[in-house]
Order: C-alpha cells, then structure tokens, then sequence
C-alpha cells in the first residue's frame, strides 16, 4: 500500500466521520484498567493532547510520545496544568513544529513518522529512555492519525474526542486501514507552507 503523501486538510465531510472516534471510547470507571494494561504492555504508547498526556501521567502511566499544544478545547492551560506540562517538557526530548488546526503538515507527519521507526523495539528493552515531546504550535489535532498510521500491531494510541471523552486505541490493521482512507480523503495542501521546515529540536 503506497503511504499517502502530507500535508494534509481537514474536510467538513471528513470532520464529521472524525468524530465518531477510532478506537474505544473509554469511560470513568474504566480508566483504572487501562492504566493498569498500559503499564503492562510490551509497546510504545502515545498521547495526543495536553488533557490525554497530564491524565495518564498522573495515575502513573508515562507516554513514549506525547503530542501537546500547551491548550485545551476551551483555551489556554489553567496555572496548575501549565506548571505540570512545563515539568514535562522539562523532562524528555522536545521537539518544536508549526501545525495550524485542522492540518496535518508533512512536518508533524515526519516526526511521527521517525519516532515508530526508530522504537519498533518493545518497551521493556528501552525502559529509562526519556519520552519524545512534540510541542505544537498551533493545534495537534489530527496528531493521532499518523500515529496509528505508523504504530505497529498492538501500539497504543490515546487522544480526546471533543464533548465524548478519552478513546484509546490498540492499533489493529483495521485502525490502520480506516486511518487510510481518511488520508486519501483529505485535501492536499498546496503553498510553500507544505514544503518548508517549522522544526527546531530543543533538549
């Protein structure tokens, strides 16, 4: 299967199917399990957005990637949130990309991208390697495609899904497959913001 080619832009038709979730909507009283089998798994776990990655961190559960924008669907991070985040960044490897909402630029694309390729090991053998953070500026809102696009069988992948909640996904070929489609759906993105760099990597 030929991979499809970034940037990619958000239809209205495509947002609308976007927003039945994949994977498994998670619940309340369900959140406790998932932690537990998150600290148990063999392979990479990835966060996408600041609620996602501060809720796992914070019932012990650290991702191997972490995709933020430092905000939330109602705006900025309130003072406590800011400071854990801040400690976060603080903590792993950052990296720096420009992503406008409702975009998924051939930058962000090849972060993610590089990140499976480089961690198709188990965890266990890598346990103590400090996450990857990818700090957006702009939005991280299609950051989950390209992460259960790249994951191997198995891979976790946790995003929130506006007005629903937490949806956690244990990539399958069938994710693999729907997440194709949406991409061959999008809009190709034309201009020069598709073709130049917006990446800086800090420490």
């Amino acid at each position: 299967m030929q991979e499809p080619v970034p940037p990619f832009h958000l239809t209205e038709g495509l947002r609308t199917t976007l927003k039945e979730g994949i994977g498994a909507l998670i619940t309340d009283s369900d959140f406790a399990g998932l932690c537990g089998l998150l600290n148990e798994t063999n392979f990479p776990i990835a966060a996408v957005g600041d609620t996602t990655t501060l809720r796992l961190i914070a019932h012990g559960v650290t991702p191997d990637l972490a995709i933020v924008d430092l905000g939330t669907r109602r705006g900025v991070l309130n003072s406590r949130d800011m400071g854990e985040m801040e400690s976060i960044l603080s903590s792993g490897n950052v990296v720096e990309i420009k992503n406008p909402p409702a975009v998924l630029t051939k930058e962000l694309w090849e972060v993610i991208c590089g990140f499976y390729k480089k961690f198709k090991i188990r965890r266990p053998e890598r346990m103590g390697t400090a996450p990857l953070i990818i700090r957006v500026f702009g939005e991280e809102d299609l950051a989950a495609l390209p992460c259960i696009y790249f994951s191997q069988a198995g891979g976790h992948v946790l995003y929130g899904l506006p007005d629903k909640g937490l949806v956690h996904v244990q990539v399958n070929e069938t994710h693999k497959i729907i997440v194709c489609d949406a991409l061959r759906k999008m809009e190709a993105m034309n201009g020069p913001q598709g073709n130049q760099s917006d990446r800086e990597s800090t420490a």
